[in-house]
């Protein structure tokens, strides 16, 4: 867990970037949570142990994170929302 609140501490502005960019759909406590579940998810897939003081492994994380927040979540729920307000 010490791992992980540093991480926290060090890539706090990625978050916070990742957090801004959900368009206030996923507050900062949101995506800090997020971070650790699929941290869990990622060690499980590759069969290791999440190390957060690993600099290639706060990458990946933070890479998969954005996609899962932001790139996914936009391309389906928020484009989708959009059409839904144009014909409202």
């Amino acid at each position: 867990m010490d791992g992980f609140a540093k991480f926290i501490g060090e890539r706090n502005a990625d978050l916070r970037r990742i957090a801004r960019s959900t368009r206030g759909e996923h507050s900062i406590e949101d995506v800090t949570n997020e971070a650790w579940i699929l941290a869990v998810e990622l060690a499980s897939r590759n069969a290791t142990r999440a190390d957060f003081r690993d600099a290639a492994f706060q990458s990946l994380l933070l890479s998969h994170l954005y996609q899962r927040l932001v790139r996914y979540t936009e391309l389906t729920v928020r484009n989708g929302l959009q059409i839904g307000r144009a014909h409202v």
